[in-house]
């Protein structure tokens, strides 16, 4: 629609002229020319005061045309409407009194009187005087940004005039940050919140050093952490964040921003989080949930998205997170040697969609669901880390990932101790996956794992498993004391365990099974429920030097397959 041009004269009301009593107020014989007189209850009810068999009179119709009008021309007078206390007004309204023009605070009360209440509910528009005035400055601030330099110097003994602040601010803001930085957060800190220090030392710009800057936030005895810490896309990775306290608590009804679902799909509430090529300050402080395995997706430390990254220093952490104790998605990186990720509810050490989580020593036990898990092409260094006491499955590789896992230990597990699938590799040599409510190490369709001289024993079901065209090799590990099965190959699969313990099984200590291959030269298949060496379905097994009863006769061709020995 094209533009209405104004009327060029003074807008008056329709029948502002009539005579006599050709103009009534609206269901009236009275006469009025103010909006008081006529806007009544019966205009507000409109034509529901005629009734059935009556006819509307010239007069009413004036009376409305009239007000309606009268209406137009004192917002053409006024431009902006006075405030009125009676007035409904919503975030945003504008109103004017005689001291000026205001509009109304997010969440204000109207009907507060503005020239009156202090700019609780409305805010008071500067004139263009006040506006030119303010121009005219060569340096301007933030209200924050002033509120901190002149509270540092509050605390000096040296007062200054106007000017000879100016002076000092202005020669304050040409300088960057040429020295290491401490700022502390808590009760009769710096900061009272993480993000009011980050937000402080995100504007400041360290200049190149050999010896490098760097930046502390110091957890002040007793703070508590009511916030979430979400870097997007910004580098604070000269930033440390440490505590005076042993350990500082997280409030997991903080956690409310959804970091993830607007940029990659998926809910997430972590405590600590990176994206979109960011570096989170480096964690140098253990963290506690104030409620342990709470779900929902409140996680610890989590990167997500590519060139995302986060340290995580020895002996630091989050404990009893929500859901995942350390998260790193979409080809992020984490860093966590030594750190401590135990007690979460779901994984401890989880890394997804090719990613990557250095872990080494770190803690992982007691998951709710897996200890360590990488899944859909990631990568997990974890050599000698604690996966212990989880739920379901210690360590867990799933869709072609890789988790180095040597002397690692996934005991006590309560399905799988060591579990790979779907084209996955673990390295755990040395490792402990005993105790394991079903299997201790189990490799399933074309995974490998390397398991030499690793701890399988005790399993509820089956100490060492392959299946499914995978590989484990096992030699000298001990899988003794399963419920089931020491060992068994199954559906193509091989387990080399030369000199391999698999003693004292509930059924079979070694079972080849379906065109599978086992070599278990020198192993200890003694004890078992049924026999020590049994070959099924065209399959092999090399026992040259083993003991334990045999199913068939040794060197034997049969339907089941071969059993060799010597002798």
């Amino acid at each position: 629609m094209a533009k209405i041009d104004r009327y060029n004269g003074n807008v008056r009301a329709f029948a502002a002229d009539s005579l006599g009593t050709e103009r009534t107020v609206f269901g009236a014989t009275t006469q009025s020319d103010t909006l008081d007189g006529n806007i009544t209850l019966d205009l507000l009810r409109g034509w529901g005061i005629v009734g059935v068999n009556e006819n509307p009179t010239k007069q009413d119709f004036n009376g409305l045309a009239f007000t309606l009008g009268q209406l137009l021309a004192y917002l053409h007078q006024r431009g902006v409407p006075e405030w009125n206390a009676d007035q409904e007004y919503y975030q945003g309204s504008v109103v004017t009194t005689l001291a000026g023009v205001y509009r109304l605070k997010s969440g204000g009360d109207g009907s507060s009187d503005p020239d009156t209440d202090g700019g609780v509910n409305w805010t008071q528009l500067p004139t263009r005087e006040e506006v030119d005035a303010k121009a005219d400055q060569a340096t301007t601030y933030t209200e924050t940004e002033v509120n901190n330099l002149l509270d540092a110097k509050a605390d000096q003994a040296t007062t200054y005039t106007e000017t000879e602040v100016n002076n000092l601010i202005d020669a304050k803001a040409d300088q960057a940050t040429t020295a290491d930085i401490l700022v502390t957060v808590g009760t009769g800190g710096d900061y009272p919140t993480i993000n009011a220090a980050l937000e402080y030392l995100s504007k400041l710009q360290p200049v190149y050093a050999s010896a490098g800057i760097t930046a502390t936030i110091n957890l002040l005895t007793g703070f508590t952490m009511a916030e979430q810490v979400l870097v997007r896309g910004l580098d604070m990775g000269w930033v440390t964040i440490t505590g005076a306290d042993a350990e500082t608590v997280i409030t997991h009804t903080a956690l409310t921003t959804d970091f993830t679902t607007a940029d990659y799909g998926f809910i997430s509430y972590p405590a600590f989080g990176v994206s979109k090529g960011g570096v989170l300050p480096r964690i140098d402080q253990l963290f506690t949930f104030d409620v342990a395995n709470v779900g929902d997706g409140k996680n610890g430390i989590m990167a997500v998205g590519a060139g995302s990254s986060a340290d995580v220093l020895a002996g630091t952490g989050v404990n009893d997170a929500g859901t995942f104790g350390i998260l790193a998605e979409n080809g992020s990186t984490i860093n966590a040697e030594e750190a401590n990720a135990s007690g979460a509810g779901s994984f401890g050490i989880a890394a997804s969609r090719s990613s990557t989580i250095n872990a080494h020593a770190a803690d992982a036990s007691g998951a709710g669901t897996y200890g360590i898990y990488a899944y859909n092409g990631s990568t997990i260094n974890a050599e000698g880390a604690d996966a212990s006491g989880a739920v379901t499955n210690g360590i867990a590789a799933s869709r072609s990932s890789t988790i180095n896992a040597h002397a690692a230990d996934a005991s006590g597990a309560g399905t799988y101790g060591i579990f790979a699938e779907d084209g996955s590799t673990i390295n755990a040599e040395e490792a402990n996956a005993s105790g394991a409510g079903s299997h201790g190490i189990y490799a399933d369709d074309g995974s490998t794992i390397n398991a030499e001289e690793a701890n399988a024993s005790g399993a509820g079901a089956t100490g060492i498993y392959a299946r499914r065209v995978s590989t484990v090799n096992a030699d000298s590990a001990d899988a003794s004391g399963a419920g089931s099965h020491g060992i068994y190959a199954d559906d193509g699969s091989t387990i080399n365990a030369d000199t391999a313990d698999v003693s004292s099984a509930g059924n079979y200590g070694i079972y080849a099974n379906d065109g599978s291959t086992i070599n278990a030269d020198s192993a200890d298949a003694s004890g078992a429920g049924a026999y020590g060496i049994y070959a099924k379905a065209g399959s092999t097994v090399n026992a040259a030097g083993a003991t334990g009863t045999l199913a068939q006769a040794k060197n034997t061709v049969t339907n089941n397959g071969i059993i060799f020995q010597e002798g």
